[in-house]
């Protein structure tokens, strides 16, 4: 609160710090926050929360992918491992339980289902993000030129739902790996991928395609060889998929 007052200057700043009009904000804030039986902005507060929280887990999930498969190296800011639910700095900077990373690490293991299966996802589960950053370092790691000298293709989307897909391909000597995510998904109302997103597909160009392939995430097979990725089959459990030959 008061570095957000301070960075704004319209009534204090760093230089010119007022005392008083920041206690009234600290006073005004404290007592908003405050749980009572009759607490109407913290109703609102969580009203609004339950609407922007599984969206929030959308952006944040289909920019990890982004991040960790785009050209350049991938930077992750310490404990971003896990969902980190911090403010600017200096709320960003507490200490890392670098234990418990340590101990999720080592439990990770291929428990996001394959995305035709049924079971649900829990989207805000700090193992899930553990696991898509193990799994796209890990592929990284094993296919180090594929990322440092392959090639980058941006692809295609097409059908109903293209306008919320971004996808592209990376390429070196016959090593191919594909990224689709999903974006703005504020709109998707309360059906299921299927019906949402219908037969919004990917073009893959001959060159990239593959008759099989295998998702970097849910490590599941993933029919190829046609030229396109039907989205509905890759991102009906989560928001992105990797998917390499």
């Amino acid at each position: 609160m008061r570095k957000a007052a301070r960075e704004a200057k319209t009534r204090t700043s760093w230089i010119e710090p007022d005392a008083d009009y920041e206690r009234a904000i600290e006073s005004f804030v404290a007592a908003v926050l405050e749980p009572s039986d009759d607490a109407p902005f913290l109703a609102d507060v969580a009203r609004f929360v339950s609407h922007v929280a599984p969206l929030g887990a959308l952006n944040a999930l289909a920019r990890l992918v982004l991040h960790l498969t785009s050209p350049g190296t991938p930077d992750i800011y310490q404990g971003d491992e896990f969902w980190n639910y911090a403010l600017v700095d200096p709320d960003n900077r507490r200490t890392v339980d670098y234990d418990a990373r340590t101990d999720a690490l080592a439990k990770v293991s291929s428990s996001v289902a394959a995305p035709r299966e049924s079971s649900p996802v829990d989207l805000h589960a700090n193992r899930l993000k553990l696991l898509v950053t193990q799994r796209l370092l890990d592929f990284r790691r094993s296919h180090a030129d594929l990322f440092t000298r392959g090639a980058y293709r941006p692809l295609v989307a097409r059908g109903p739902r293209a306008g919320h897909v971004v996808a592209f391909g990376r390429a070196f000597e016959g090593q191919t790996c594909i990224t689709i995510v999903a974006r703005l998904m504020g709109s998707q109302v309360a059906v299921t991928a299927d019906e949402w997103w219908a037969d919004t597909s990917v073009d893959v160009p001959a060159e990239l395609d593959s008759p099989r392939w295998r998702s970097l995430i849910s490590d599941a097979d993933v029919a190829g060889g046609t030229g396109t990725f039907r989205v509905a089959e890759l991102l009906g459990k989560l928001p992105s998929a990797v998917v390499a030959n």
